[in-house]
């Protein structure tokens, strides 16, 4: 982590809309700034990451390289996740809410929302669900009911987060758990995650049951790179969006 970054990321953390997402949380992040080993971490395209300082890798906040925020996590007391917001890349914010909701197809569920302006918890149209995710243990990628219902865009942004929390906690692998193991699923995995490079035919192995492993390799999402234009990047470009429409 190179420190010279420390200071732009301090002043983003003085804004006042990223204060009100947690106010101790962002509070004992900014002063940890100055551990030693400050708790974030700096992304090869500029990303930067900030976690709750302490036991475990509980992350807070996540802005591009602009300042933008694209990401946001609110933890509760006994360690369990309270909310989390994701931004995604054609503008909209959807939050995730855990367990309440169920799906009769596999019961406790984390309900998706369409959030308001970023800030706090600010909860505008119920979406759909997903399986409930232990989100201190994660160990598979769970099935979302009624994709359809999504925004463009949030299904991606859901499973990069997803895929960021499992690299935070060191998972090396995940399957998918859960019905309809389709080539569009299979598609929309790859912008989050890397299938198993040892399985020499991925798609037929993942459609027959997800049989399948895929290792979490989360992108970096960059907003207003140019007007109305947003970047994902891994290794190099992997999607521009503009106006709404991917390339």
């Amino acid at each position: 982590m190179d420190r010279a970054l420390l200071p732009r990321f301090a002043s983003w953390l003085e804004r006042s809309e990223i204060r009100a997402l947690d106010p101790e949380g962002v509070a004992a992040l900014a002063r940890a700034l100055d551990d030693a080993d400050p708790p974030v971490t700096a992304g090869r395209w500029g990303t930067l990451i900030g976690y709750a300082p302490g036991a475990g890798r509980r992350r807070l906040v996540q802005f591009d390289r602009r300042g933008n925020l694209i990401a946001a996590l609110r933890w509760r007391a006994d360690g369990a996740l309270g909310w989390a917001g994701c931004l995604t890349a054609g503008g909209h914010w959807v939050g995730i809410e855990p367990r309440t909701a169920t799906h009769p197809g596999w019961g406790a569920s984390d309900r998706v929302w369409l959030l308001g302006a970023p800030g706090p918890w600010t909860p505008r149209e119920a979406l759909t669900v997903f399986q409930s995710l232990d989100y201190e243990r994660l160990d598979f990628i769970p099935p979302l009911a009624e994709p359809r219902r999504l925004p463009p865009g949030a299904g991606t942004a859901l499973l990069d987060l997803v895929a960021g929390l499992m690299k935070d906690q060191g998972v090396s692998r995940a399957r998918y758990r859960g019905p309809y193991p389709t080539e569009q699923l299979f598609t929309a995995l790859l912008e989050s995650f890397r299938y198993d490079p040892a399985v020499a035919d991925p798609l037929e192995r993942f459609m027959d049951g997800g049989r399948l492993d895929w290792l979490p390799a989360p992108h970096e999402r960059h907003h207003h790179v140019a007007p109305g234009v947003s970047v994902q990047l891994r290794q190099e470009i992997d999607k521009v969006v503009l106006g709404g429409a991917a390339f």
